[in-house]
């Protein structure tokens, strides 16, 4: 449909003050995707505005003849296509156009002199960008609404200093989450996240955009269900108060990691598992992943984190996930084991200790290997699906 196509706009009072248009900004909510974001609020402002009966006019209108235009497909961005009128007409234009050129069109020489006009002043700029450094840094997947209020209140126990992100795919988990949570100190960021992958994905992307400094511990945690077993919510609960039993809990483990500069990942207790059994249908996308980061692999290296509930350093997760493709997540289907999010539980562990990294359990300080804990069993799941 024919829509203004910019959050750049300007709003007469008659029009902004209407209930109308009032309660379709208040009812914004974080969206998964960037379509969902172009479907449901760019789009859906000229449908706003139409439904109004308020007439709307564009800065920029493309020529019709940009239709016969070669590369012209109806589906090409007109401010991609026409990027040469537009920064002759009003002196601006789209950086993903000038800079990234998905559509792969031909630069003229207009916007060659500018895009070398923008390198340019990119290199000579101060560097004012730095890498944070939180105290910690909590990242929280969250499909199930049921379990907010239950988050909520475990993530309460974070210390001030940290920082939290929730990633889900429903836009009023993440809304709960903002308009409940009231710690000042403790700022909480909603990410939304397509539903694939579960809690592997989401953690996957945040920290490969996150950008951490060196040394801070990564909290990893999620509200699966595990609907499958009848003890999946005992075993995430279990799971959540051991890795945040209170502030000074937390606290103790952020002290571990500065303690032990060696100490890779901090899992709860009796949660790192070695029972080759539990390799499922994981081996060959485990030792593919493992040959990546240049370890090898025997089975009875085998050793994880059932549950993919963890604490890890910073530049460890980065190091792990930095090349992991997201597109590569199987699309949600109920797996049970096989996936590369299942694949990734057990790979990191095992990638970081082949390193030289310890893994270690919190109220332990015993340094663990898989022949320490070959007999584990996890009693509360079934023994074919630890994780996820």
């Amino acid at each position: 449909m024919p829509h203004g196509q910019s959050y750049c706009f300007s709003i007469p009072p008659h029009v902004f003050n209407r209930q109308m248009f009032q309660s379709f900004f208040q009812n914004i909510r974080p969206q998964a995707s960037k379509l969902d974001i172009v479907f449901s609020y760019e789009l859906g402002l000229t449908k706003l505005l139409n439904a109004m009966n308020e007439p709307w006019s564009a800065l920029y209108r493309p020529d019709p003849m940009t239709a016969v235009k070669p590369g012209f497909d109806g589906g090409v961005n007109p401010t991609h296509l026409c990027a040469d009128e537009i920064i002759q007409r009003h002196g601006f234009i789209k950086i993903e156009r000038l800079v990234k050129n998905p559509k792969q069109l031909k630069n003229s020489a207009t916007i060659q002199h500018y895009l070398q006009k923008y390198n340019n002043s990119i290199k000579s700029a101060p560097m004012t960008v730095k890498r944070s450094a939180p105290k910690a840094v909590v990242v929280c997947h969250c499909h199930y609404i049921e379990v907010i209020d239950e988050l909520i209140e475990t993530l309460d126990r974070v210390p001030d200093g940290c920082v939290i992100y929730i990633t889900s795919s429903k836009p009023e988990v993440l809304t709960n989450f903002k308009l409940n949570w009231r710690r000042k100190n403790v700022p909480l960021h909603p990410v939304g996240i397509e539903n694939w992958g579960r809690d592997v994905r989401p953690f996957t992307y945040l920290m490969q955009n996150l950008k951490l400094a060196d040394d801070v511990p990564v909290l990893k945690l999620h509200g699966k269900r595990s609907l499958y077993s009848p003890e999946g919510d005992h075993w995430r609960k279990d799971l959540l108060n051991s890795l945040l039993s209170s502030e000074e809990g937390v606290n103790h483990c952020i002290e571990l990691f500065k303690k032990n500069p060696k100490l890779g990942m901090l899992g709860a207790p009796n949660s790192y598992v070695s029972n080759l059994e539990y390799w499922g249908g994981n081996k060959n996308t485990v030792k593919a992943l493992l040959e990546q980061q240049s370890v090898a692999c025997s089975d009875e290296d085998l050793g994880f984190y059932a549950g993919t509930m963890f604490w890890i350093r910073s530049q460890c997760a980065e190091m792990i996930l930095k090349d992991i493709c997201l597109q590569e997540f199987e699309k949600e289907a109920s797996q049970r084991d096989g996936t590369l999010a299942h694949a990734l539980e057990r790979s990191i562990p095992m990638a970081l200790r082949a390193k030289g990294w310890d893994m270690m359990e919190v109220g332990s300080d015993t340094i663990l290997t898989p022949d320490m804990v070959r007999d584990r069993k996890v009693m509360t799941c079934p023994p074919e699906v630890p994780s996820l």
